[in-house]
């Protein structure tokens, strides 16, 4: 099993994949659930069938899992209170780039993209533009790595969401954006 999990570990990045495992006492028979295709591991899974939390690692980092009737709970609650929009606003490029590394795990220039866009605050916490409320990350991004858009076919909300941007100064990578429409607006 250990040498197993020394096979996986380069894949976590993790360097404390091996030592939970072995802090474990082994006859409380804990179970760990691996995913070998999403590379990630969840320790313990059977304490989120106790109603305890857990923890998942993936891609160098640590999170705690709970069950949904309990709250989440910060580390530091005074600083919650004085950086609430800066939390939140954390908190939305976290869900963007969670989103980008499920949804498109090949496209490795969209990070870059939002990492542009972040700054600006377009996004709500549901990810929805703030100006645009029925344009989704999701529809973005389709409208943006669509290589075979066009000026005539292509929905006008789009037009209107690169447009708005343009007004911005914003100004996206080629290699990121396929569509052409896309192109002429955002692209230097």
């Amino acid at each position: 099993m250990i040498l197993y999990f020394r096979k996986l570990q380069p894949r976590l990045g993790d360097t404390t994949v091996l030592t939970f495992y072995q802090d474990v006492p082994y006859y409380n028979f804990h179970f760990l659930y691996i995913n070998c295709q999403k590379n990630y591991l969840i320790n313990r899974v059977d304490q989120l069938f106790r109603g305890t939390s857990t923890t998942m690692y993936l891609q160098k980092q640590t999170y705690v899992i709970h069950p949904a009737h309990q709250p989440c709970l910060s580390k530091n609650p005074s600083t919650d209170s004085n950086d609430s929009s800066d939390n939140s606003s954390h908190s939305i490029q976290q869900r963007i780039d969670t989103f980008l590394r499920t949804t498109y795990p090949k496209q490795k220039y969209l990070p870059l993209v939002f990492s542009i866009l972040h700054p600006h605050t377009l996004f709500d916490a549901h990810l929805f533009f703030h100006d645009f409320k029925n344009i989704h990350v999701a529809d973005f991004i389709s409208f943006l790595i669509n290589p075979f858009g066009k000026i005539d076919s292509t929905d006008h909300k789009f037009v209107r969401v690169v447009k708005y941007l343009q007004s911005k100064h914003i100004v996206l990578p080629k290699v990121a954006v396929k569509n052409p429409v896309a192109v002429k607006y955002l692209c230097a």
